[in-house]
């Protein structure tokens, strides 16, 4: 099927989500998995949400969580240990960091775009928005079951949409590849002036884009994403587009 083909790994498991849905006859083929993903982010918000205002540098800390939480990933063949993730990015040096650079566009951005990734790991990403202070956020999800990534209920069940305008991007591939999104979502791209990609699957998808606005949040968990970014396998990475090659 795949032979000489030149399909990326998302649009490959686009493909094979398709293929298993009809063989099975099921929808959302990880729907046990994602909530028992949404049970585990909502725990860590609960905790977080009051412990984050005792610590010293709040905004930081958010971001790291919210990293972290991208281990909740039912698609990586990397074990899923949550509590071991935050022990170790509280603690560790990211391999790439270009957070200051990420606070500072923060600053000045009007149209702030937040692509999220995995169910349960939408709930750190909502205590990153709060945290820092994103002001009325585009927050765009899949727009059709695929592994563990977040759809507009799960969204909505983790309050998003009260931090901004939820949307869909059009497309049921696990990552944000722009030739199959919607032109509604591709409009809301192209005006934004900050790009906030959560995972794995939307640095592949987007990772060649020529955006000058967009910032990279990840754990890389397998050897391809840690070889593309020249990092060890297991690291945590804040990457600004602009500077990543240079």
């Amino acid at each position: 099927m795949f032979e000489n083909s030149h399909y990326s790994s998302p649009e490959i498991q686009q493909l094979l989500t398709e293929a298993y849905k009809q063989q099975i006859g099921h929808e959302d083929l990880y729907q046990a998995e994602k909530k028992i993903s949404n049970r585990i982010g909502q725990a860590l918000y609960d905790e977080w949400k009051i412990k984050i205002k005792q610590m010293t540098d709040p905004h930081t800390t958010a971001v790291r969580l919210s990293v972290a939480a991208n281990i909740l990933d039912y698609g990586s063949h990397h074990p899923i240990n949550i509590d071991e993730a935050i022990t170790k990015v509280l603690e560790t040096e990211f391999a790439i960091d270009h957070s200051d650079v990420l606070f500072e566009k923060l600053k000045e951005a009007r149209n702030i775009l937040y692509l999220c990734d995995n169910t349960g790991e939408i709930y750190l990403d909502k205590l990153l928005i709060e945290t820092v202070g994103i002001h009325q956020p585009v927050i765009a999800v899949r727009g059709g079951a695929v592994l563990n990534d977040a759809l507009m209920e799960d969204a909505e069940e983790a309050g998003l949409h009260r931090l901004g305008k939820l949307i869909s991007n059009g497309s049921n591939a696990p990552s944000t590849i722009l030739s199959d999104c919607s032109p509604g979502f591709l409009e809301i791209y192209e005006q934004a002036d900050l790009i906030i990609a959560k995972g794995m699957g939307n640095l592949e998808g987007l990772v060649y884009e020529p955006n000058p606005n967009i910032f990279f949040l990840l754990m890389a968990k397998c050897d391809v994403i840690s070889d593309l970014l020249r990092v060890s396998k297991g690291s945590f990475v804040v990457a600004y587009s602009m500077e990543l090659w240079n």
